[in-house]
């Protein structure tokens, strides 16, 4: 008796692994049938993977490095020692006040004044808006000072034509070389060395802003950390949408602060 409920579990056995064998091979049959689908979903994915990829801001960063001589034996004496005894280590209060002068306003806005960095162009590529730092084929020109935010957008349309609209107002038709008035006051409009007339119809973006805000925007763009406590090394990192722009404005950062170093001694 046992024998026969033995014989009858393997020969159930046996039916279900075919019937199991059956059934993957149904299952494979069918996605052979129906190959083109994973082909076109592969390609859908894919392509939304690039156009996403295309469409994001595009983030660089330059670094260096400050050395800070800093002499604490020269900091008045009182002061020296209240750090002292607070387990503080002066020199490190020092260079957190060399921080500071570094992120400070008055720097920045003479960053942004040295670059001219409160009008910033971009062109329209692929799927997003590229810095066109200084690669810009048209140049605008407020010809009084700029007290609120707004963006121009211009397309040359041949010869000294152009279009062009303020934030989100209707064209106008201007020519290049004259003045334009505005409600944010008259600007002028110009070509660049760098224009060329492959450019007609090309979509280019100012947008112009107040050298307060984008000096406190790249106060918050740029990070100053002090690496070590018994070094003094600070370490600048500055980032933006364009790479070379990234590198000048930490130069300028840099020797500015120099300058304003050695004007401070004296």
């Amino acid at each position: 008796m046992q024998e026969i409920v033995e014989e009858g579990k393997k020969i159930q056995s046996s039916k279900t692994q075919q019937n199991s064998g059956v059934q993957l091979k149904n299952f494979f049959t069918a996605c052979l049938h129906n190959w083109y689908w994973f082909v076109i979903s592969v390609i859908a994915f894919a392509s939304l993977a690039f156009l996403y990829a295309k469409s994001q801001r595009q983030i660089y960063s330059s670094a260096a490095t400050i050395v800070c001589i800093t002499d604490t034996n020269k900091s008045t004496g009182s002061q020296s020692q209240v750090f002292s005894d607070l387990g503080m280590d002066p020199g490190n209060h020092v260079l957190a006040n060399e921080v500071y002068k570094i992120k400070s306003s008055s720097i920045m806005e003479d960053v942004v004044d040295q670059l001219g960095l409160n009008i910033q162009y971009y062109g329209h590529v692929y799927l997003r808006d590229v810095n066109s730092y200084r690669s810009t084929p048209v140049q605008i020109t407020p010809l009084q000072d700029v007290k609120e935010p707004f963006t121009m957008t211009v397309v040359p349309k041949g010869g000294n034509n152009l279009e062009f609209k303020i934030n989100d107002e209707g064209w106008k038709k201007a020519h290049f070389g004259n003045k334009v008035n505005t409600k944010f006051g008259p600007i002028a409009i110009t070509k660049t060395q760098l224009y060329r007339e492959d450019y007609d119809g090309y979509m280019i973006k100012a947008k112009v802003n107040t050298v307060t805000n984008v000096a406190k925007a790249l106060s918050g763009s740029l990070k100053a950390e002090i690496p070590d406590k018994g070094t003094d090394i600070i370490q600048l990192t500055f980032s933006c949408d364009n790479q070379k722009m990234a590198t000048d404005v930490l130069n300028a950062i840099i020797a500015i602060y120099n300058q304003k170093g050695i004007n401070d001694k004296n």
